[in-house]
């Protein structure tokens, strides 16, 4: 059986772009506000997890997403990556293949890993009510499950029978199998590219914002492609009440939210408004101080815990669309933890 081994989350060279030296030889500074600590690491070392990807059916290479599915993409990007980063420009076609990263980024990391886990037990919810997922594949789906070691067996183990009749008569609903949803991660993938691409925006285009030399650096986090209407003080905002209400709890095919991924310290994609008046549909903007806060807030905000920064401090937003600092921004979360009595 092969070693179980570290798997990245976010792919290193995309994480190598935040950091001072822009190459594998510079330091990240980690923020893990979740667990209140931070620290400084190699691109390489840091959000990675140990057999996140791993496939346990017999017979299948047990790291065949990484291999197969993210090394194609990231061999594909990586040099387009680096290209845009060395002129600060971007065609139509590099424009397609940095939505391609921000689209993996996405996919492989917890959060679309959730959503994946939803849409799979759906879809084997619908296939036991209406029968077309037979006894036989039910039948895989507890190997599958047992190959994985997971827990609670009463609910993953259960006859197709029973299956069934629980789905009539009771709230319960299927747990997909690891090696199941792992199976929908290329189609996951193509899902929210598809969402991204500029016909998908309507009434907006991608454009690529640079950081002018006074702004301040984007930072990005565990989970950085964010998308929503208005920021928590802002009217129109909506709050996450469910797991299946992503980021700001809102469709990313809704055409008027705001799209934001940054693509490295310096560089980020945002969605602006379509001025019929510009002949160019693809341009570059200088982005001021307060938008590089503007999206290092959005990206704080959408993360789960966790931020990547080349600097210590960094620009962000707070209440009134005033800039402030990183470091006075999370002191002040922890004096209101405090004052909550939380941990």
């Amino acid at each position: 059986m092969t070693e179980p081994r570290q798997h990245h989350i976010l792919p290193a060279f995309y994480l190598a772009g935040f950091t001072d030296t822009g190459g594998k030889d510079g330091t990240l500074h980690v923020f893990d506000y979740a667990r209140k600590r931070s620290y400084t690491s190699k691109p390489e070392k840091v959000a990675r997890e140990r057999d996140f990807y791993r496939i346990y059916k017999p017979g299948i290479e047990q790291y065949i997403i990484e291999k197969d599915v993210w090394a194609r993409l990231e061999g594909d990007i990586s040099p387009v990556l680096r290209r845009v980063s060395e002129t600060d420009m971007a065609s139509p076609k590099e424009l397609g293949i940095l939505l391609s990263l921000a689209a993996m980024v996405y996919v492989r990391g917890r959060r679309g890993l959730e959503r994946a886990y939803l849409g799979v037990d759906e879809q084997m919810r619908a296939g036991l009510q209406d029968g077309t997922l037979t006894a036989e594949a039910w039948e895989e789906v507890r190997e599958l499950h047992r190959l994985a070691g997971e827990e609670d067996p009463a609910a993953t183990q259960i006859t197709y029978e029973e299956a069934r009749r629980r789905l009539q008569e009771e709230a319960w609903s299927p747990i997909a199998p690891r090696d199941y949803v792992l199976r929908h991660i290329g189609e996951l993938h193509s899902i929210v590219l598809d969402s991204l691409m500029p016909d998908s925006r309507k009434g907006h285009i991608w454009s690529l914002a640079v950081a002018n030399p006074d702004a301040g650096e984007f930072v990005t986090s565990d989970a950085p492609l964010s998308w929503g209407t208005a920021l928590p003080w802002e009217p129109g905002y909506k709050k996450v009440e469910r797991l299946d209400n992503l980021d700001f709890g809102e469709s990313i095919d809704n055409p008027n939210l705001i799209v934001a991924f940054p693509l490295n310290k310096k560089l980020a994609l945002l969605t602006r408004s379509f001025d019929r008046n510009l002949e160019q549909r693809y341009f570059t903007y200088e982005a001021t101080a307060r938008v590089v806060a503007w999206v290092n807030t959005r990206t704080q905000l959408a993360s789960l815990g966790t931020l990547y920064s080349a600097s210590e401090d960094f620009g962000l937003l707070g209440r009134g669309n005033r800039i402030g600092r990183r470091i006075d921004h999370f002191a002040h979360w922890d004096h209101l933890r405090r004052g909550a009595g939380l941990p």
